[in-house]
């Protein structure tokens, strides 16, 4: 059975499976660093267009390795 995990901690632990920072997923991706920690601590959102951005430009992953099972580092 699949485990349900937040947006924000899926996208923290890709960034640390990449060994990213904040700040280099929000330059990226065209975010800010804010709402990148924002959504990381679940106290925001951010539209379908920026995830994308996020996800494909920032963690460079696809939507489908994004949703899929977590990287073994961060599970």
């Amino acid at each position: 059975m699949a485990t349900s995990i937040s947006l924000g901690k899926r996208m923290a632990a890709w960034r640390a499976h990449r060994g990213l920072t904040v700040n280099e997923v929000s330059q990226r991706a065209g975010v800010t660093s804010r709402m990148i920690s924002y959504v990381e601590r679940g106290e925001h959102s951010m539209t379908v267009s920026k995830l994308e951005r996020v996800v494909t430009k920032g963690l460079r992953a696809t939507l489908v390795e994004f949703f899929g099972p977590l990287p073994e580092r961060a599970a």
